[in-house]
């Protein structure tokens, strides 16, 4: 997605998920409060878990155990 909304929540996805920064430095990093950062989490999370279905990578465990 190319929203201009989601520019805080790339940031989220390649400091947290990609680079695995703990969740309290990736909340100052992100400059957001934790709520925020735990709705984006989930925002995240749903995006790629679609993106990845149409492709057989969701979820992981089906990829990887196949």
């Amino acid at each position: 997605m190319r929203r201009p909304q989601w520019k805080g929540r790339l940031k989220l996805f390649e400091i947290y998920f990609l680079h695995g920064m703990e969740y309290r430095n990736a909340i100052k990093l992100v400059g957001v409060v934790e709520g925020t950062l735990d709705d984006w989490m989930q925002e995240v999370k749903r995006s790629a878990a679609r993106e990845h279905s149409g492709c057989g990578l969701f979820p992981p465990s089906r990829y990887f155990h196949s």
